[in-house]
């Protein structure tokens, strides 16, 4: 019973300091959950609007890109067709007029792949600016998203200090049933051993009784064998013990 008072001991002892340490974990768990989500929610939002900026300057970028690429291939035209309206002018050879009218259609030839190929690239970047601006817009749903799974996380590492604390709780509880199984098994010993000396003690108490009895009875024999004696020796006369007239 001693060892198990001690095992008790020492489990209240546990249980106390995972108690204090679980109490220090939730704290920390807590303190560190309302920071993350409030750097969560200004990093999100900060990074939604870095996104959108620089989506909002390669979209810039890409019409600047456009009109300046259109601008120089229409110059190019424009030139090829002075070119060879004054070579018409002049009264140019056919090969020369035939050369400049190849260089004109090149021309216009390259300022429509110039105009194609600048408006995908806007229309490219355009699409990436609706994006940018469509998150920067809906950076609140990005914030739930992202509470939600801080929430989860923060919850998750609490019930698992909080299954600590139980798993300590029913150490405890099993050890006060241990203690209280050996403080049984003792007072049902003693019982039994208060029995064991009861019936021994009447036992004791029968056998001296009886050796009384057996006494009393050699007693008993013993004066009357002395009375027979005595009768012996008065030759069979009875004598009273006194004298006097009977």
């Amino acid at each position: 019973m001693e060892a198990a008072k001690r095992a008790l001991d020492f489990g209240y002892q546990d249980l106390e300091e995972i108690k204090r340490d679980s109490e220090e974990k939730l704290a920390d768990l807590k303190r560190d959950y309302n920071q993350s989500m409030t750097r969560s929610e200004e990093e999100m939002e900060e990074e939604t609007r870095r996104q959108y900026r620089t989506a909002e300057r390669a979209y810039d970028a890409a019409v600047a890109r456009k009109e300046s690429a259109v601008r120089k291939a229409e110059r190019e035209v424009a030139d090829c067709e002075e070119k060879l309206a004054r070579l018409e002018e002049e009264g140019a050879s056919d090969e020369e007029t035939e050369k400049a009218q190849k260089a004109l259609d090149r021309a216009n030839e390259d300022l429509e792949e110039v105009r194609e190929e600048q408006s995908l690239n806007v229309a490219e970047a355009k699409e990436a600016l609706n994006s940018a601006e469509e998150d920067y817009g809906d950076v609140s749903a990005g914030r739930r998203t992202a509470a939600e799974a801080l929430k989860s996380s923060y919850e998750a590492s609490v019930q698992a200090v909080e299954a600590q604390i139980k798993a300590g709780e029913k150490a405890v509880r099993d050890l006060e049933e241990a203690l209280s199984q050996a403080e049984l098994a003792v007072t049902n010993a003693r019982a039994r051993d208060a029995v064991t000396a009861a019936e021994n003690g009447k036992e004791q108490t029968a056998a001296s009784l009886d050796r009384q009895g057996k006494q009393l009875d050699i007693t008993k024999a013993e004066t009357q064998l002395k009375e027979l004696e005595a009768l012996e020796a008065a030759g069979g006369a009875v004598t009273a013990p006194v004298a006097g007239v009977v």
